[in-house]
């Protein structure tokens, strides 16, 4: 079954080329004959190294000296290609992938794997072989154009403490940093697990603690832009616009990356990838004595620190997992506060629309009522043009008369035309200004319990999203 699958994803492969090199390192009894040597593997070369032929054949060492352990891996470590890590892609020929698969005794199931999204780890003992395998995958995003992470398959042959594995790793992955640890490393390959525990202790370095240390500041600047009662002078002037008003669409970008930060690298799935650590570990513990090899005092110590550190590693992912929920439940907070905000200034909005809509409407009435009051008083009212009949009157003599040489003449009696005239008009324009004035008076009266309803609506939403914000006590977080 296995066979067949994997003949199948090979021939539904795609390949793409990119720069191969390999790594040999071999111990033994005496350490002066230990070897570490990596260079370029050109494909014309593959075969010979697979078959360990020609240059590739084993460092011969004297009588009596025995090799302890040996390591042969396969690397590529500046993967530079975008579609490397996508589905269905090989990086080498498949013609040598294939056959690096059987020769080195790798995990068929490494290839039905290419898709995996998240960090993947697979462990299982082919008891044919006699051999240990091991997937551990992690290589399912991009940045800023350019694949990133790492695939690693790995074969342990019990019978000759004999690793073989292939590795390859983008240009900005840990792979260069964790090969350089390996070869540092030489007395310890001759446990399975010394390389991926290398992998995950370059890529869980302290960058994701200053990374949660970091969200956690910015965290911490925007609850004190959003909660008022806890401002410091000056603290949230970042926060501001030019008009000294709290830049709303700036704290929402805020948030937003920081909530981004904070999800990088969620501690569950790498808690589940120790757990996988901690099953393979089980099958070495209990699969090398059943070969009839005791551990040496080297492999003891090595297995015992190995352990160690996985136990390490779990703690700080425990620690940082709930140091990680804390945030998350924070930036929950401010988010429903930060929501609250945009909504009170709505409110406020609104009642000031509703508050111009009034005024307006009561200014309109008041001069509907004053056009109408002047159109009366032009119609009906008006004491001159009422008055202005009287010179018509016999009050005026406009006939120019032969026995008079001076012509037209005024009566004496005019003055009756004043006197009548000037009061009345005194008297209604007077009560037409006391009138508007008492007019006036009402409607500022209006505008100003209109404004102190609007107030007290602004008021009371104030006071419940500051019942609301001061009820969520953030320290306790801390």
């Amino acid at each position: 079954m296995d066979d067949y699958l994997f003949k199948l994803h090979v021939e539904r492969c795609r390949h793409v080329f990119e720069e191969t090199r390999y790594l040999e390192i071999y111990t033994y009894s005496d350490s002066r004959y230990d070897t570490v040597e990596e260079h370029p593997l050109p494909l014309d070369q593959f075969d010979d190294f697979l078959s360990q032929n020609g240059v590739f054949a084993p460092p011969s060492v004297p009588e009596g000296v025995l090799r302890n352990a040996g390591l042969r891996m396969i690397l590529q470590q500046n993967v530079t290609h975008t579609g490397a890590f996508s589905p269905s892609v090989i990086t080498l020929p498949p013609e040598k992938y294939s056959r690096m698969m059987a020769d080195f005794h790798l995990p068929y199931k490494g290839i039905e794997g290419s898709g995996t999204v998240g960090p993947l780890f697979w462990t299982g003992y082919d008891k044919p072989n006699e051999n240990m395998q091991i997937i551990y995958r992690k290589a399912d995003g991009m940045e800023k154009g350019r694949p990133r992470g790492w695939e690693f398959l790995l074969s342990h042959d019990f019978t000759t403490s004999l690793t073989t594995a292939f590795c390859k790793g983008a240009t900005n992955s840990c792979i260069l940093d964790c090969v350089k640890h390996l070869k540092a490393s030489p007395e310890q390959i001759s446990h399975p697990m010394l390389f991926p525990v290398i992998i995950i202790s370059h890529y869980h370095s302290a960058k994701m603690e200053l990374r949660q240390r970091d969200a956690r500041k910015r965290l911490h600047k925007i609850e004190c832009a959003l909660t008022h009662h806890r401002i410091a002078p000056g603290f949230h002037g970042s926060y501001k616009d030019e008009q000294g008003l709290i830049n709303f669409d700036q704290i929402i970008l805020e948030l937003t990356e920081c909530h981004t930060q904070v999800l990088k690298k969620r501690p569950y799935a790498y808690l589940r990838v120790l757990d996988g650590f901690d099953e393979a570990m089980s099958i070495f513990e209990k699969e090398n004595p059943e070969r009839g090899k005791n551990f040496t005092e080297q492999q003891r110590e090595t297995h015992l620190r190995l352990s160690s550190r996985i136990d390490f590693y779990r703690k700080k992912l425990h620690g940082q997992e709930y140091y990680q929920s804390v945030s998350l439940e924070r930036l929950e907070v401010q988010r429903s506060a930060l929501s609250m905000c945009c909504g009170l200034i709505d409110n406020r909005v609104t009642f000031q629309i509703a508050s111009a809509q009034t005024k307006l409407a009561h200014s309109s009435k008041r001069e509907a009522v004053s056009q109408k009051v002047i159109a009366i008083l032009g119609t009906v009212f008006l004491p001159g043009a009422y008055l202005s009949s009287l010179f018509s009157t016999t009050f005026f003599n406009w006939q120019a008369q032969s026995s008079s040489p001076s012509g037209p003449s005024i009566s004496p009696l005019f003055w009756i035309y004043w006197a009548i005239s000037i009061p009345l008009t005194v008297a209604v324009v007077g009560s037409y200004a006391v009138w508007d004035w008492k007019l006036s008076k009402k409607a500022t009266k209006e505008d100003e319990a209109i404004e102190m309803r609007m107030l007290d609506m602004k008021r009371s939403s104030q006071n419940q999203v500051i019942r609301i914000a001061t009820g969520v006590t953030l320290d306790r977080f801390d």
